[in-house]
């Protein structure tokens, strides 16, 4: 009776414990990854195990280079526009003021 009790119970538990094996291995997949990316000498089983990954042709290559190429393109016309939107900015400051003073200049003339 209480083995069937405790196998009951066990039985109720087995999605928490999927969920449990999951996040480890998981876990573990990480610390791997990180070893083989920050290791010198990477152990034989985790290079073995991302070696699908470390598979890449000249025009995997080509491709990461010119996708550097696109996002240095892109913060240089990210950095164009704000400093572009700075000097409009001033230039709107400098017309208000102009035209301040121009009526000003005008109530004086009179």
């Amino acid at each position: 009776r209480r083995y069937k009790e405790r196998l009951d119970f066990l039985n109720a538990q087995e999605d928490a414990a999927v969920k449990i094996q999951a996040a480890w291995k998981g876990r573990k997949a990480r610390e791997q990854y990180q070893n083989l990316t920050n290791v010198e000498d990477p152990p034989v089983t985790t290079v073995r195990k991302f070696l699908h990954l470390l598979d890449q042709s000249e025009v995997d290559f080509a491709e990461e280079l010119r996708v550097q190429a696109l996002k240095q393109q892109v913060v240089l016309a990210i950095k164009a526009n704000h400093d572009l939107d700075h000097e409009l900015n001033e230039m709107d400051i400098k017309i208000g003021l102009l035209v301040r003073n121009r009526l000003e200049l005008e109530d004086v003339v009179k």
